[in-house]
């Protein structure tokens, strides 16, 4: 029997694989760069010039052009991103806000950053990432060592040093620089992997099991929260938002970040529902983690019912539906800020080789 790999002509194979080559190129050179500019900016901006909030300024502005990258691989990959529910309102983008998400597959961070990128006023500038430390490494670590985002270990044996090591990255990290947005996936995983253990945890405790996403954690949240409540009123702490956001992906299939980087897969569109809370207005519970816990399983509750409607209609529950549009100039004076300081970093080594030949 032929499969359908084995049946691809060769066209699309090659198309594939240049396509491939062409953004790993781009990855690691415009990564490498990026990191490399702003190691040595740093510096001079900071300690010759005393000028940190004019060096965080400069960073939040190429950190949202790198950014701009992942959505352009995701666009021209044939996916397209349509969101529902609530508005964010405009003071959202310049309070103290959490953002929560479901974990589904690999494409759910570019999912986001196609959303952020072209969304105005844009919060990845100062946004705050939480990662699992697996991801320091990468590439794109590299980019987000630069912007300072805290990197968590997973794993029942160091957990509370974890979370209170978190705690300190709050109060010397967050509050300290000029950050709004904190993000943080509260399911510790992809649905694939956690989904027989959340429902066997589900049955234990006695709650509904749930099919398209698992019970979440509150460690990170609570911690989060306990950190800005606790911090002085000098470093205009406190939780204002919480952004729930439900991704759904077209007829129950998520692709992967294979699927983006090699562009080999049926186009689609991905679905973004977001729920908005003010937590004075809506009383979110943050003093105490338990009842942050029982609020948190009821919002993910909601997400299953929502996403259940949704695979079944195609539609979520909501009366917003509106496709974001993808706003190529930016993108563009994206990718030609790369090529400056790609420029400026070949300059710059050319000049080290010179001078080394000159030495020795």
């Amino acid at each position: 029997m032929t499969s359908a790999a084995d049946s691809t002509p060769l066209s699309r194979r090659i198309g594939w694989g240049l396509r491939g080559a062409l953004i790993t190129a781009d990855v690691l050179l415009s990564t490498a760069c990026h990191s490399l500019f702003l190691l040595l900016l740093k510096p001079l901006m900071c300690r010759l010039l005393g000028r940190e909030d004019l060096y965080w300024r400069i960073e939040g502005f190429l950190f949202e052009r790198i950014f701009g990258h992942v959505a352009t691989w995701t666009h021209t990959a044939g996916y397209r991103l349509c969101l529902h529910g609530d508005a964010i309102p405009n003071q959202a983008y310049s309070s103290r806000t959490l953002v929560i998400c479901n974990h589904v597959s690999t494409a759910d961070v570019p999912t986001l950053f196609y959303l952020w990128v072209n969304s105005h006023p844009c919060p990845i500038p100062n946004l705050w990432w939480v990662m699992d430390v697996l991801f320091k490494w990468t590439p794109f670590g590299w980019v987000s060592q630069v912007h300072r985002d805290h990197f968590i270990l997973q794993g029942k044996e160091t957990r509370q040093g974890t979370l209170a090591e978190f705690s300190r990255s709050v109060a010397r990290t967050y509050l300290q620089l000029p950050r709004n947005w904190c993000v943080i996936f509260p399911e510790g995983g992809f649905h694939y992997k956690r989904i027989a253990a959340s429902n066997r945890f589900a049955e234990k405790h006695g709650l509904p099991p749930m099919d398209h996403v698992t019970y979440p954690r509150v460690g990170a949240i609570y911690a989060f929260a306990e950190a800005l409540r606790t911090a002085s009123p000098a470093d205009g702490a406190g939780l204002d938002y919480i952004i729930d956001m439900t991704i759904g992906y077209q007829d129950n299939k998520p692709h992967g970040l294979d699927d983006i980087v090699l562009g080999w897969s049926k186009s689609s569109t991905v679905h973004v529902n977001q729920r908005v809370f003010n937590v004075s207005k809506d009383a979110v519970p943050l003093e105490s983690s338990d009842e942050l816990l029982t609020w948190l399983y009821s919002r993910w509750q909601e997400k299953n019912s929502q996403l259940d409607e949704f695979y079944r209609t195609g539609e979520f529950p909501t009366t917003r539906h509106c496709p974001v549009e993808f706003h190529w100039p930016n993108i563009i004076l994206g990718y030609l800020v790369s090529a400056g300081y790609i420029y400026l970093m070949y300059r710059l080594a050319c000049f080290v080789f010179v001078v080394f030949g000159l030495l020795f």
